[in-house]
Order: C-alpha cells, then structure tokens, then sequence
C-alpha cells in the first residue's frame, strides 16, 4: 500500500527530528525561551528544533511508532521501538528494539555497522564523511523504508531537519494546549500536499521536547475505505548524557551474518516462502459474478488454466496490478484460460463504479464475505494465484511489482505447454533456505 509506506517512512523521519530537538542544552532554543506568540508559531517552534539539535551535545532518548491499517474488516497494527543515543561529533546508537519496522546504526567513531534484523544481516565499514546519508549507497527512501530511525544519524548530528520538514507544507497552525500523561503541552498541526498533515506536541518547559506525533490522511482522501494512522510517543529524554565506551559497540547476534551490502543481502532474504496452498488441490467455490450469474470453479477446473487476482478498490497496489491483469486476459482470449478479478468485500455498485471509472474491462467475482479470500489463504492483496489444468496452484503472486503483467503471461504460457512451476518454486525456496542456514553456521 503505497500511502501507508509513506506514512511510516515520513512519521518516523518525524518522531526522529523531535528527539533531536527536545535534547536542548540552556543555549538551544526552547519553548519557554520563546515569546508567547513565537511559541504559537508552528514554523517557528519548527526552527527551534532544529536550533536545539545544533546546540546539543548529547542525548539518548526512547521512540515506539505505531502504524495501524483499517479497510474492508482488515485491521493490521504493527508497533516498533528504537533507543537512540547520541554523541557529536560522530559517533551514534540508533538500537533496534521490537518491531518489524527499522533497523539498527551504530558508529564508534572509528566504524559503522548497519543492521537489519528482518534480514539477519549487516555491514561494517570504516567511518567517513558519508557514513550519515544511507547505507550501502541505497536511495533515500529505500533507506528510510529499510531502517526506519536508523536512517538519520546525519539529522541529528548536523541539523536541518527543519527545512526538510517543511518541503511541501501549505499551510499550519497553533491548536491550543493538552495534557499529555500530565504534562502541558504546545500542540501544532501542518498542512502537506493535498492529503497529508501531521501534528505535534511539543512540551512546554525548559527544553523543546517533542512528546508526541501523529499523522492522518486528510478527510477529502480518496481511499475513504481505508484508515491509516501512525502514532509515535517520545519518552525517557536525557540531554546532555554521558555514555559508556560500550554504549557505542555492536554484538552480532548470534544469527546474524555480515555481508558487503545489505542490498544484496536485501534481495536474497527477503524472498517470501512458498504459499502454504502452492502445490496443493485448488479449493472450489460458487459465488457471484459482477454480472449477477453465479460462477462455480469445479465447472472449469482441469479444462482451462484459472487465474484469480484477489482485490479491492481501496488497495492501491491492487488498481496498479489491475490494467495488466486485464491486457493478460486479453491475451489469452479464445484459449483455454479463465482470468478472474475477485473483488474483497465490496459492493456490486462500488466495483461498476471503479471499473467503468478506470475504463477496464475484467470478469470480476464479488466475494463479499471475504470468504474465497480465506479459502486461498490471502492474508494481503493483491495476491495472484494460477491454477494448472491439473487443477493444482501452480503459482501465487502476493504484492505488486513492475513486469508482473509479462511473468503472468511467462507462467501461464509454461502451464499451457504442460509444465510444472510449483515444484520449482519450492525447491528455490528450500535452496535459499539452506544456503541461509549455511551463511548463520559461517558455514
């Protein structure tokens, strides 16, 4: 889901920035130093964060982000927790705590080392002047997806989180004061782009101290269906700490393995395991199709080879993979292929209104109930999965990526001619998972 991925990649860029602000030293900017009416300027309070990490120091601090995703009877909720300790000029310990979200950067001053613990991976390179702008060259959003707070030690150590906050904001605005476990706060609202704003509550004391962010699509959103939250408390501030030699030393764990780029190491782990269905027997169903005739899967079973693409309008990846589904459809046509667009949970009205919308032209299932859905075992759309004339699945697609229309095609070619896909696929899955096991023995 393309706006939750920006949600979590800005909220932690955010929660980020309010931990380096709050670790203000008595010449840092701070909110009680601030004029009454500079204090209710959001773009000046802003500012004083960023006045505030230039100043500091040292600091360590706590962040948990949580990210929740409502729609259509789905409720996902992922929490993730860093410790951040730092120390200028270079040396840093952004901790991976908990979480599937972020990873882990720590610089002794002399080394960096980056970590992923999704991956079990991580790097180790001598220190210099890029050390702080991403590892291992990735791009700064690739960067900032994979680690999370890890991917700004150059923020904390030499400021301008300001202005690069600020990018594309139209508007802000001072909401008042709230209580925040007991403490008064200063709460700020910013306005950016067309649907998105995120706010801030800032504590109002001797030090700027950000207690908390929170970020919301704008009500006029488009993907009403779909709720996207992300919410990130900062606690247990400490400026001007002093730390231990150990505070900045990183221990693989003992499942770890280093490798020269965590890129590479990226593509490798992160191939899924295999469908737990893949193999297996297609399960049959009977449900509706958008033309209001009833569509029973044993009728086609072993005559034609089945694609079912299980999706909803909400779902931006799915409306990405769709046009392609529909140009494969078009391409077998008149051959032995069924391509079918199960919709998830959503109404006969909402689907016509969707698809005359985007112009396309697919053979759509309601599955209302979600019912089919859980029958495939689809625990995320948009999932694709092809059944062979032996009426086994041969392959299963979760997500959406560029070129899935020509693997569609590929796939659906092979199991025409009368191959097999799904044994492959499982003994690629068992190869990696060997040689994975072999990389964690140092074997």
């Amino acid at each position: 889901m393309s706006n939750y991925a920006l949600l979590l990649v800005i909220g932690t860029s955010l929660c980020l920035s309010g931990c380096n602000s709050a670790q203000t030293t008595p010449q840092a900017a701070s909110t009680s130093a601030l004029a009454d009416e500079d204090a209710k300027d959001p773009i000046k309070v802003l500012e004083a964060f960023d006045t505030s990490l230039q100043a500091i120091k040292s600091f360590s601090c706590d962040v948990e982000l949580t990210a929740r995703v409502q729609a259509q009877g789905m409720d996902n909720k992922v929490v993730s927790a860093h410790t951040i300790k730092i120390e200028k000029p270079n040396r840093w310990a952004i901790v991976h705590q908990s979480g599937m979200i972020g990873g882990t950067s720590i610089s002794d001053g002399e080394q960096v080392v980056n970590y992923l613990p999704a991956l079990q991976r991580y790097t180790v390179e001598e220190t210099s002047a890029d050390d702080a702008q991403g590892p291992d060259g990735m791009g700064v959003y690739q960067t900032m997806g994979l680690m999370g707070a890890a991917a700004f030690p150059q923020f904390f150590l030499e400021g301008g989180f300001a202005e690069w906050l600020l990018n594309g904001v139209t508007d802000s605005e001072f909401l008042g004061t709230e209580s925040i476990d007991g403490t008064e706060c200063h709460h700020y609202r910013y306005v950016q782009g067309e649907q998105m704003q995120w706010d801030l509550w800032v504590e109002i004391g001797e030090h700027v101290l950000v207690r908390r962010f929170a970020m919301l699509p704008d009500g006029d959103s488009p993907q009403e269906a779909m709720s996207i939250s992300v919410d990130i408390a900062l606690n247990n501030w400490k400026p001007a700490e002093e730390f231990s030699e150990d505070a900045f030393a990183f221990v693989p764990p003992a499942d770890a393995t280093k490798v020269d780029n965590l890129i590479e190491g990226l593509g490798r782990r992160q191939e899924p395991p295999p469908h737990p269905l893949l193999g297996m027997q297609a399960p049959t169903f009977a449900i509706m199709h958008l033309d209001g005739e009833e569509v029973a899967l044993e009728a086609i079973l072993g005559e034609k080879v089945v694609v079912l693409d299980f999706w909803a309008t909400w779902c931006g990846p799915c409306t990405a993979a769709l046009p392609g589904v529909a140009k494969v459809a078009a391409e077998f046509e008149g051959e032995d292929v069924a391509v079918f667009a199960v919709n998830q949970r959503e109404s006969a009205d909402e689907v016509r209104a969707f698809l005359e919308e985007e112009d396309l032209d697919l053979e759509v299932l309601l599955d209302s109930d979600g019912d089919v859905g859980d029958l495939y075992a689809v625990q995320g759309i948009p999932t694709t999965a092809i059944i062979g004339k032996d009426k086994r699945i041969q392959v299963v697609h979760v997500g959406y990526a560029p070129g899935l229309e020509e693997k569609l095609k590929s796939e659906i070619s092979q199991l025409l001619a009368g191959e097999e896909l799904a044994a492959e696929t499982v003994e690629d899955a068992e190869t990696r998972e060997t040689e994975a096991a072999a990389d964690r023995s140092g074997g």
